[in-house]
Formats: C-alpha cells, sequence, structure tokens
C-alpha cells in the first residue's frame, strides 16, 4: 500500500498535516479548492514513462492539501535478477487569496517492500523522490517563472543487510517558499514530484 499527500501551509498559522509496462496518456483531474484554507489545485495531471495510469489515482482534499491513494498498479515486482521501474510523476498549481502567502509545499509518501529468495546486496528495492517547486504569483499577481532549488529523498533497501526483509517505508519532503521574496507573499506555484 502506498499514500501520497502534498500539503500547502498557509501564512494564517495552519497545522501542516504532512502529509510499472508500456506508457500511457497523462490523467488530468478536476481542480479542488479548500475554501477555509483559501486554496486551490488547478492542472492536476499524473503520467508515468513506465507503467499504464491511473497510478496515483483521483485525488482528496484534507485540511491545507491533496491525499491520493495509489491504485494497486503502483508497485513494481521482478524475479531471477530481472528489474522492474515504477515511475509516476505528478504536477499541479496551487493558487491562493492574495492575503493568505504560501510558506511551504511538503510531500509525505509510503509504502511497502518485500525482498525474498537468495541474493545479495545487489537485491535491492530503491525508493525515490524529487520535488520541482516553481513560483508563479505574489501578492496574488503573475510573474516570472521562479524555479526553486529542487528538493530529493530517497531509502534504499537489500536483501543482505536489511532487517527485516519487508516493512514499511516512507519519504517526506518539505520545500520552503517563504523567505526568497522579502515581504511579498507567494501566492501561486506550480509542483512537479
Amino acid at each position: 500500500m502506498k499514500t501520497t499527500k502534498f500539503a500547502v501551509l498557509a501564512t494564517f498559522a495552519l497545522a501542516l498535516f504532512v502529509c510499472s509496462a508500456a506508457h500511457a496518456a497523462p490523467i488530468s483531474y478536476p481542480n479542488v479548492a479548500i475554501p477555509p484554507a483559501g486554496i486551490v489545485f488547478t492542472d492536476i495531471v499524473e503520467d508515468s514513462g513506465t507503467d499504464p495510469t491511473p497510478l496515483y489515482g483521483a485525488p482528496s482534499p484534507f485540511l491545507v492539501g491533496l491525499d491520493f491513494n495509489p491504485t494497486a498498479a503502483f508497485s513494481a515486482s521482478s524475479v531471477n535478477g530481472g528489474a522492474d521501474l515504477t515511475d509516476g510523476q505528478l504536477d499541479f498549481s496551487v493558487r491562493t487569496r492574495p492575503e493568505v502567502g504560501i510558506t511551504s509545499i511538503s510531500l509525505s509518501e509510503f509504502g511497502q517492500y518485500s525482498l525474498t529468495g537468495v541474493g545479495t546486496a545487489a537485491t535491492n528495492a530503491f525508493v525515490g523522490a524529487t520535488m520541482f517547486v516553481t513560483v508563479t504569483h505574489l501578492d496574488g499577481a503573475p510573474i516570472a517563472p521562479v524555479n526553486l532549488p529542487p528538493v530529493s529523498g530517497f531509502e534504499s533497501f537489500d536483501l543482505a543487510t536489511t532487517v527485516p526483509p519487508l516493512g514499511p517505508w516512507s519519504l517526506d519532503l518539505t520545500a520552503g517558499v517563504a523567505g526568497f521574496f522579502g515581504s511579498q507573499l507567494v501566492t501561486g506555484v506550480d509542483v512537479e514530484f
């Protein structure tokens, strides 16, 4: 089981609950508004270069973000020295009201791994994520896009040293957005994960 959550932390002090085969066509999901937080997620698209979509499935809103509960297809499995890569990509835009600034974008992802049989340290599982954030709006007005430094994380497990050889994994990434633009509030970003 794997779940993915994206959260936007706004400046009005809401708690942040951080939260593989042939290539298929990208899937677009409807916009998601969270009126109490003053946040709207638009242009929500998932794609995969390795597996048929959907992998993430449609998002559900929570306090200040989106929750994706991926399908059973979002997995990788190999036997007899083979390899399997599952690569899912999510893109979306976040907009807030002019008086509500975005201070960070967070990703929380988790799942399970299992390593069985006879093998070496080369018998392994690897999970990783990179998040790209582009600032598109300040104080409610569009600006020339500004790419922030990417944020990455990974975990790896191998049959020779991982104890136990099955269990949970998790990745938590946060891209700080506030502070790059002085006193101006970031009110729009594009996110790619």
